[in-house]
């Protein structure tokens, strides 16, 4: 897949003034703009520089370097509160080649882009290769269906813990595993599904931390992520949307995601400001320390002076 080409049914749109940005609020969470105004490059791909990125900013190409491997492509924005879903279609070009394979789901920001979703402790993938699961590059084949060329995968990841992200620590503890029971995951987990069928929960216990949308391809490989607002699969069919908890059928869009607060650079600013107001009341305290000087020499004065007086007469 070259760079003059496009994936078949890839539409790009044409070049025209960027849309005006939604205004957004919280950590992890924002509100979702007027779908007239909105441009899915808000949230843009992140992507290791052996890919290709098409000029809709989402289609992405892979490399057709020998021993090339895996390589990642993954949103700039992520989240570590809420429920979000995305979805990644297939190219339907890749048809008959051998070499094309996917891993797709969610990576952090630690996660290496030079190699496939689920490689490291960071990220959770699902293989297109007999609808494997993997995570810290521990495998277990056919827990989901396989998928291929022209295929949508759906991705949704659920936070139902309060815990912080542990930011200073390069190794966080990770208790994720595969559910031991589905219908009740514990803990942040991820949930996918091919073609609008539900091909369960994926992962449970996911350690805390803002996860961002993620899809990795092998060597010859192509796919296209919609973050949003408007997506192929996604509601399901009733009956199927039925099966949900509450919190999974209101996911929203990635799309709607703001940029996470970097958490050292906020504890930054705390700290700056609280150095700013400790200097500010030593200032004040100064000030008060030499008005208080001044008005006990000007009292110190004015007792000699009548002294001096009362000599006098």
């Amino acid at each position: 897949m070259g760079p003059e080409s496009r994936p078949e049914g890839y539409a790009t749109r044409p070049s025209a003034p960027p849309a005006k940005r939604a205004k957004t609020t919280g950590r992890g969470r924002g509100k979702a703009a007027k779908t007239k105004d909105f441009k899915p490059e808000v949230v843009a791909l992140d992507r290791a520089n052996q890919l290709t990125q098409f000029p809709d900013g989402m289609t992405i190409g892979g490399t057709n370097m020998l021993g090339g491997g895996y390589r990642m492509a993954r949103a700039t924005h992520g989240s570590d509160a809420g429920c979000w879903y995305y979805e990644v279609q297939i190219d339907r070009n890749t048809q008959g080649r051998e070499d094309a394979a996917y891993r797709i789901g969610f990576a952090h920001k630690k996660a290496t882009l030079q190699g496939p979703c689920g490689m490291d402790r960071y990220s959770f993938g699902y293989r297109s290769l007999e609808g494997s699961l993997v995570h810290a590059s521990r495998r277990i084949d056919e827990m989901n269906e396989p998928y291929g060329p022209g295929d949508i995968v759906g991705c949704l990841i659920n936070f139902q813990s309060d815990e912080l992200e542990d930011i200073e620590s390069d190794h966080p503890d990770d208790f994720s595993e595969f559910p031991k029971n589905p219908k009740r995951p514990q803990g942040n987990y991820v949930r996918y599904f091919k073609n609008g069928r539900d091909q369960g929960i994926a992962f449970e216990n996911i350690p805390a931390g803002a996860y961002r949308a993620a899809a990795s391809v092998y060597r010859t490989g192509g796919f296209r992520i919609n973050l949003g607002p408007d997506f192929a699969a996604w509601p399901l069919r009733p009956a199927r949307m039925a099966r949900l908890s509450p919190t999974e059928r209101k996911a929203k869009g990635v799309c709607e995601l703001v940029h996470p607060e970097d958490t050292q650079h906020a504890v930054h600013v705390v700290a700056q400001a609280q150095e700013q107001e400790r200097l500010r009341l030593e200032a004040a305290r100064l000030v008060e320390d030499e008005k208080k000087a001044m008005e006990a020499k000007a009292q110190a004065e004015t007792m000699k002076n009548v002294r001096r007086n009362a000599r006098r007469t």
